[in-house]
């Protein structure tokens, strides 16, 4: 329920948006870039039993093809060439390029095999990143309103892409459990009749969840990219999620740090229009 959940901690298993662990204090590391999430799954995969690290089969593969492919077909026919002179060994270099083709799918299950073995013999550190939920803002800290909001910048739900005022996602993919949550910037109509300004791009969006089961979704190229920034690894099997939007005219709670925008109000000058900056965004 807290948007931008995208860095970890490798040491603690978990998933926050914050640039220190909460747990251990260590930097965290970006999420959004591939080579780091790749860094990640190494250090995660190392519980016997875990699946190789994303990508170390592809690469294998990758560099034999680059490379022991046309090393194999040079090395037999230069074999052939001593033995059986220059036509036998142009015959003899085509039948060993093409014979690796058969040899593709034996190296990939080689390397999965061997990084099963390899990984089973390391320590024993989680399969997949925790999420971390922040603490929900203390009342005492923040003042709380609560009316009907209507959405000045929307943001688009990663499931069904509507306009929303705010959502939240939940779910599941082979690589963890998700949770995740948005929302934009809104007006807050009070029920004693003032009209707020609220930023809740960064603010914990604590709404219900939509109920389970969740049904099997296939991601599209923006929720493939979400979910990937996050560690969770769509492409590995059957996704389920759900979401939950809140609409123009959704009755909510907001928390946050209330203040005042000088706007401009025509031949009369400036008017003070005041503004919250939210830490939370709660069902009413």
């Amino acid at each position: 329920m807290v948007p931008d959940r995208a860095r970890a901690c490798p040491t603690c298993a978990l998933r926050v948006r914050e640039r220190a662990c909460p747990e251990c204090g260590a930097p965290t590391l970006d999420l959004r870039d591939r080579a780091t999430r790749r860094r990640i799954a190494q250090q995660l995969a190392a519980q016997p039993g875990a699946a190789p690290p994303e990508g170390i089969v592809g690469d294998v593969v990758a560099a034999y093809l680059r490379w022991g492919v046309p090393l194999l077909s040079l090395v037999g026919a230069g074999v052939l060439t001593y033995l059986h002179g220059v036509a036998a060994a142009f015959l003899g270099m085509l039948m060993v390029f093409f014979g690796q083709v058969v040899m593709v799918p034996l190296v990939a299950g080689s390397v999965a095999v061997v990084s099963h073995v390899a990984l089973g013999r390391r320590g024993v550190p989680a399969r997949e990143l925790r999420i971390h939920d922040e603490r929900e803002p203390a009342l005492d800290r923040y003042i709380e309103l609560v009316g009907v909001v209507r959405a000045v910048r929307p943001v688009s739900s990663p499931l069904s892409h509507a306009p929303c005022v705010a959502y939240r996602l939940v779910g599941e993919t082979p690589s963890g459990r998700v949770d995740e949550a948005g929302a934009g910037e809104l007006h807050l109509e009070t029920d004693d009749g003032r009209a707020v300004r609220v930023d809740a791009r960064h603010a914990q969006i604590r709404i219900a969840s939509p109920p389970a089961p969740y049904p099997v979704v296939r991601p599209d190229a923006a929720l493939t990219r979400l979910l990937d920034e996050r560690a969770l690894a769509p492409s590995r099997g059957p996704v389920r999620l759900a979401e939950r939007v809140l609409q123009d005219g959704a009755r909510v709670r907001v928390r946050g740090v209330l203040g005042s925008r000088r706007t401009e109000d025509g031949y009369r000058g400036h008017e003070e229009a005041p503004t919250l900056e939210a830490v939370a965004l709660l069902d009413a």
